[in-house]
């Protein structure tokens, strides 16, 4: 059974529960499948069995790489700072980032694991139930605060990411006591432009609370796993087509 979850894990459950089992919880190698595998959070995915490193996708890697200069920019001492050209598209938001750190009104990779009762606890904590990793939390005021997430690659502004969006203000107004009001944003990259998302308000936080644990209970009681076949079932690694134990 699945026992933690992030934003990211129920989006590939929803997808396909079997998919979600074999790469988050078995770790299922999709090279030789049989290793389980290991590494991540910015490490390489080896296996323990066949000893392969899985790739990485170009998309991914480049949205790796641009988040890690992004960051160091936001907390960079230089003024004016120097923009490279694959990120001037978004100057200036780094620039009204940048000035905020200063005043230590922005927060980076703000790591929030809270328990199933919604209280913050350790990341790595047993107790952990739910984990999201936010981008950048900018203190716009003492009580209203934006979570802000990065974007590369394709614009999108059709609702796409807004549960994303919302699990985000939810975490955080769990996790801090000190926000009324959180507002989250997409800002994408290469499109320089800024998507409004979600906002919510804590006298909203519990309704809200509820509505994402009834949500998430059927992925948290699932002994099946049973497959969602579907058109992305043609980039799975696990597909039957690329040898893998699904039957799809």
């Amino acid at each position: 059974m699945i026992r933690a979850w992030s934003p990211s894990k129920l989006e590939k459950y929803e997808q396909c529960p079997l998919k979600c089992k074999l790469e988050t919880e078995d770790k299922l190698c999709p090279l030789c499948f049989k290793g389980r595998t290991r590494g991540g959070f910015g490490k390489p995915v080896v296996c323990d069995a066949c000893g392969g490193t899985v790739p990485e996708s170009p998309a991914l890697a480049r949205g790796t790489a641009l988040h890690a200069k992004l960051e160091a920019l936001v907390q960079s001492p230089a003024d004016p700072l120097v923009i490279e050209k694959d990120l001037m598209p978004v100057g200036k938001w780094i620039t009204e980032f940048s000035l905020a750190h200063k005043e230590k009104r922005v927060m980076l990779e703000v790591e929030v694991a809270l328990n199933d009762k919604w209280e913050r606890v350790e990341w790595f904590s047993k107790d952990a139930w739910l984990r999201c990793k936010i981008d950048l939390l900018h203190l716009r005021s003492a009580r209203d605060w934006d979570v802000v997430d990065w974007k590369t690659g394709k614009l999108y502004d059709d609702g796409k990411y807004n549960d994303q969006l919302l699990l985000y203000c939810v975490a955080v107004l769990s996790g801090f006591e000190t926000p009324d009001t959180v507002a989250a944003s997409l800002i994408f990259v290469d499109a320089g432009r800024a998507v409004g998302g979600e906002i919510v308000k804590r006298k909203g936080l519990r309704t809200a609370q509820k509505a994402w644990t009834k949500r998430v209970k059927k992925m948290l009681v699932d002994e099946q796993f049973v497959p969602n076949p579907g058109n992305y079932c043609t980039w799975c690694s696990y597909s039957r087509a690329k040898g893998g134990p699904c039957k799809f």
